[in-house]
């Protein structure tokens, strides 16, 4: 699989940006190299360092975003999957896995995010951590985590997958009984929840990257 770079939804000027596209080419090259995920993190600290480029880039948020969020592909291939992401606010998205390490760069708004591990007595919650603007954190390849954006503003954020997220066999997690399925987009979009107490973000803490 070779790889396309692709359209921003239906907006030339974002996926047009050099940008976007330099910033995919540099994680491109990182990606199949040494020290993939350090390097990848320091060229996601740049990219977010500029939010109205990035503002430009991306284009306006729709004013009703689904529940799921909006997921825009930049690229992807057996390396490297590079997309942003909008997280509504006061959802909670259910638990799920990548089966890749992530590096996700925050350029507006706030994306928390609910740890857990798969114990022989089933999905645990753990400590949670949030990603502020400007922020950039890693996550390794056996993480299983939930996202959600606490009001009033949605999330705007670039994820890095080092791997082809759309093809990879992973896991979602129901949100009330907590059992693990095979993961799908339907899925995702049927357990997305109003966020409230029960669910917020607990206290804070980074889990460290494993690749």
């Amino acid at each position: 699989m070779g790889g396309e770079l692709l359209r921003y939804g239906d907006r030339v000027t974002s996926i047009d940006s050099t940008l976007l596209a330099g910033f995919v080419d540099e994680c491109r090259a990182a990606a199949t190299g040494d020290d993939a995920v350090v390097r990848i993190v320091a060229i996601l600290e740049q990219l977010i360092v500029d939010r109205d480029g990035l503002a430009e880039a991306t284009g306006p948020l729709p004013d009703d975003i689904p529940a799921m969020g909006i997921d825009e592909t930049l690229f992807e291939d057996e390396h490297v999957t590079v997309m942003v992401i909008a997280t509504p606010p006061d959802i909670a998205q259910p638990p799920h896995d990548h089966r890749m390490t992530a590096v996700i760069g925050v350029f507006d708004g706030q994306e928390d995010q609910r740890f857990f591990v798969n114990a022989p007595s089933g999905l645990r919650e753990l400590t949670g951590r949030s990603i502020a603007t400007g922020e950039v954190m890693s996550l390794g390849r056996k993480t299983i985590h939930a996202i959600s954006a606490t009001g009033p503003q949605a999330c705007r954020a670039v994820h890095v997958y080092l791997g082809p997220l759309a093809t990879v066999e992973r896991s979602i997690f129901h949100p009330d009984t907590l059992v693990e399925e095979p993961f799908s987009v339907e899925a995702y979009e049927a357990y997305c929840r109003p966020l409230n107490n029960t669910v917020r973000l607990r206290s804070v803490g980074l889990p460290e990257a494993r690749a």
